[in-house]
């Protein structure tokens, strides 16, 4: 078997028991090749059948390569994941992209069946660089496209705080040095990223994570404190918003079968309002009415454009 024959089973065994906490080694063994079998004829690699003494093994291996512990039951005599809620999220997203590997790999066979989105690289590969000067805290540079600018990109040179991702983009939370503002930069207009061993000093007094945990998207806190926002979704709506929050500090107030009311902790941003406007009719902002008044002035001003 090759290699990503290996590193695909490993993620199927840790998806399967991470799905079905304490499942026995037949049920594992029964589920795997039923869920895989429309896979095997596109990739024979992907995975074959395993042995007890062959799953003992994986078991050591998923723990010395990925830092998963897969552990034994006795009173269930099942199998489970012993992980801490900090790393379980990050670890789902890690078995999302799995996922996405294996459509990606096989998509040739199955092109009747299934349509995947066709966009650009989202400069992923500047992550690690990122990651290792926000580790260090040492001075990043690189050269920045603005969307709306015409001219050619400009060279930045930055204290690099944290990289936060929204809607398929990542972007690199910064203290600009230039004017000491906080910015954000999309990885994917970012070019000739180039580290340094140039320490700064960290501002103990910013919490860019914090800050942004009650932003919706990307843009900068334009307050000193979140607004409490309350929204009124139909039902219809409503039954979107409730298996995907818009935020996560989304709370609901009420639900009712002709309404949803929900209550948000967030900065008011153009992001967020951009959000809201997208729902059309869909929502009703109850609170604060400096938000709804703005929106109001967004729609109308929309509305001209086909008058």
């Amino acid at each position: 078997m090759s290699k990503r024959g290996y590193i695909s089973r490993y993620f199927l065994i840790i998806k399967k028991i991470k799905n079905t906490p304490n499942i026995s080694y037949n049920e594992l063994t029964a589920q795997l090749e039923k869920e895989l079998q429309p896979y095997y004829e596109a990739d024979q690699d992907l995975f074959v059948g395993f042995s007890q003494r062959t799953f003992q093994r994986d078991v050591k291996d998923i723990k010395n390569i990925f830092g998963v512990e897969i552990e034994y039951n006795r009173t269930s005599k099942g199998y489970y994941i012993a992980d801490d809620e900090s790393a379980a999220y990050n670890f789902e997203r890690v078995l999302e992209a799995f996922d996405m590997f294996t459509i990606m790999n096989v998509t040739k066979s199955i092109a009747p069946y299934i349509h995947l989105e066709q966009r650009k690289a989202l400069g992923t590969q500047h992550i690690a660089p990122c990651i290792k000067a926000i580790k260090n805290k040492t001075i990043l540079h690189f050269s920045y496209a603005n969307f709306w600018a015409e001219s050619a990109p400009t060279k930045r040179t930055v204290e690099p705080y944290l990289l936060k991702e929204y809607k398929g983009r990542w972007y690199l939370m910064v203290i600009d040095t230039k004017d000491g503002n906080t910015k954000s930069f999309s990885l994917d207009r970012m070019t000739n990223v180039e580290g340094t061993s140039k320490k700064f000093k960290l501002d103990t007094s910013l919490n860019i994570a914090q800050n942004y945990a009650h932003c919706f998207g990307i843009v900068s806190p334009n307050a000193i404190a979140p607004s409490n926002v309350v929204l009124a979704f139909n039902a219809h709506q409503g039954n979107y918003i409730k298996t995907m929050p818009l935020h996560a500090s989304q709370h609901i107030l009420s639900d009712t079968p002709t309404e949803l009311h929900i209550q948000l902790s967030l900065y008011i941003t153009h992001d967020f309002v951009m959000e809201l406007l997208s729902y059309g009719s869909n929502v009703k902002v109850l609170s604060p009415k400096t938000l709804a008044t703005q929106l109001k002035k967004e729609l109308k001003q929309a509305l001209q454009q086909y008058n």
